[in-house]
């Protein structure tokens, strides 16, 4: 199953089979989300399997939107061990493990195996009921397994803004004309360094766009910031 195939397969299955997921299956998953990119490959997220029919049943006392799945990965964060945004102070670790989510998703269902992102839960009586540390943030729940046979993707799974109603193609991100033709004429790629600025030039077509970069990591990267 290639990548376009993936994307349109998945839905969110609310309704499993008892087929068994294979040993094999869950490992791969789990290599999915080991590859998964977080801030400053802080690698925060922290996943527990529940796969016996003891835990299964805990965990669906416990959130109604387990749907029957025979598998359930349970995605936290390790309070403290994501990156911190410098400039806005933001916490990355939803971020981080929501990559780290959908990776395992999509890795799913390429492995035809269903999955539900579920987010209504009350995270408390689950970290209780199943011994979780207290320096971990329960983030996502996954269920997954075998989809039904009569399971379907819900009503809603269809309705699909179009891209043009969320998309906006920058053509500049400078408003001084005479710097952005000094740097239309410079190589793609070329940065400048305005003050405590960065800016690299991107090809974008026939046209350029520019980014801003931190100093501190255009040095790290190596690029010359020479005016």
């Amino acid at each position: 199953m290639d990548f376009e195939e993936v994307i349109r397969t998945r839905y969110s299955v609310r309704k499993y089979s008892d087929r068994p997921v294979e040993d094999w299956k869950i490992d791969r998953i789990l290599e999915a989300a080991r590859l998964a990119p977080t801030g400053k490959n802080k690698q925060c997220q922290r996943i527990y399997v529940l796969r016996s029919p003891e835990a299964v049943r805990r965990i669906g006392d416990l959130c109604i939107m387990i749907f029957g799945a025979p598998v359930i990965m349970l995605v936290f964060a390790k309070r403290g061990e994501s990156w911190i945004s410098r400039f806005t102070g933001r916490d990355i670790a939803e971020t981080d493990t929501s990559i780290v989510t959908d990776h395992m998703m999509l890795q799913a269902t390429a492995l035809g195996l269903g999955t539900c992102w579920v987010g209504y839960f009350d995270p408390k009586p689950i970290c209780e009921a199943f011994g979780i540390p207290d320096d971990l943030a329960l983030m996502h729940i996954l269920p997954l397994g075998y989809a039904a046979e009569d399971c379907e993707p819900g009503p809603l799974h269809f309705q699909r803004k179009k891209v043009s109603e969320f998309a906006t193609f920058l053509r500049s991100l400078l408003g001084a004309d005479d710097l952005a033709t000094d740097l239309l004429l410079g190589d793609p790629g070329a940065i400048r360094r305005l003050g405590d600025v960065v800016v690299l030039r991107l090809p974008l077509g026939d046209a350029a766009a520019f980014r801003y970069l931190d100093p501190d990591v255009a040095e790290t990267r190596g690029h010359s910031l020479e005016p």
